[in-house]
């Protein structure tokens, strides 16, 4: 279950069982070791799941992290805008000052996937460092002085996101995420209204290809969410960078359709993405809307036990579906 599943939804069935594991990894673990009988499989499958929860516990609850020997590594003390902050020797800069409420701006980073570092959004100025350093990645030291917000790092930063709509489409008002998309909201928190830069389109194919979800590349900002959920999170690794330079850009295998490589269309590189343009589920409201105002269809919901829902429809299908069920089964004549 770790690497493949036998399920029909393919690898996407790991998922919730892997989330179980993630938040309730106390719970299992108590239950493992004082219960019936230990299972090396499932042992070694919790070990690897709950590495990451052990890590935000101790970052949560501010307890060191474990030296070879055993024994607890103290906590260190850095100045984050004046503040004094004690953080696990283990944080970044940005976990350490989320700890006390200093919001530093992030793009590529999620708290669930990795730290890329390479949409530059969240660079701050360390005392004694000559560069610009990414908060989402540069580890904390003792005795360290941070500053996030001077005008030099305000102009890297708008900097950064006006590069990014450079080549990105403007068509907010139209794109299914408008207002629910990060680059958008950082643009509007950085009050940028106007860009130095030519606007330069890559004019990418859109991939519409499967049933399930659309991708437009040129929505791409490159920061690589979509790559850490589908290869860390799903075990897929389906996406991943091609090109150099100002022609990279995230894209399946020799750039193929998503139908023509191993994607199960689990949709999680669409919760991951940051834009939510560069990929997302299909819209398939219209067709709903139309079987609809279909009189000569009759339109049934379906739900199931998992996190979605259908619907169906036909001419001759179980319109009156519930009220036979209800009666005590449904005529032949109305069944499929």
């Amino acid at each position: 279950m770790q690497a493949s599943s036998l399920c029909a939804l393919g690898q996407s069935v790991a998922v919730p069982l892997f989330t179980i594991m993630d938040h309730y990894a106390d719970e299992i673990e108590a239950h493992l070791e004082g219960g019936v009988a230990l299972r090396a499989y499932a042992g070694q499958i919790l070990q690897t799941q709950t590495s990451r929860h052990t890590r935000r516990s101790r970052r949560a609850t501010g307890s060191g992290e474990r030296r070879l020997d055993g024994g607890e590594m103290s906590d260190i003390t850095l100045t984050i805008d004046g503040k004094s902050v004690c953080a696990s020797p283990e944080m970044t800069i940005l976990e350490a000052a989320r700890t006390v409420g200093i919001k530093i701006p992030t793009l590529c980073w999620h708290e669930d996937l990795g730290s890329p570092s390479v949409c530059r959004v969240c660079v701050v100025e360390i005392e004694g460092q000559n560069t610009l350093q990414p908060a989402c990645s540069y580890p904390v030291s003792q005795g360290m002085t941070v500053r996030t917000n001077t005008p030099r790092v305000r102009n890297a930063r708008r900097m950064a996101i006006e590069l990014l709509l450079a080549h990105h489409p403007d068509d907010c008002l139209s794109c299914q995420r408008n207002l629910k998309c990060e680059l958008q909201q950082l643009a509007a928190d950085f009050g940028i209204r106007e860009i130095r830069f030519e606007r330069v389109s890559r004019k990418i194919p859109r991939d519409e290809s499967t049933p399930s979800l659309v991708r437009d590349a040129d929505k791409c900002i490159n920061c690589r969410r979509c790559i850490e959920a589908c290869e860390k999170i799903q075990g897929v690794a389906v996406l991943s960078t091609v090109n150099r330079g100002f022609d990279s850009v995230v894209l399946p295998a020799f750039g193929d359709d998503l139908d023509s490589v191993v994607c199960v269309l689990c949709g999680q590189c669409t919760l991951a993405c940051p834009t939510g343009g560069a990929i997302v589920e299909r819209d398939d409201t219209g067709k709903v809307w139309d079987a609809l105002a279909d009189p000569n269809m009759h339109v049934v919901v379906q739900t199931a036990p998992a996190i979605r829902a259908s619907l169906g429809g036909g001419t001759r299908t179980a319109c009156w579906l519930y009220s036979h069920w209800q009666a005590g089964g449904c005529p032949q004549e109305d069944r499929f």
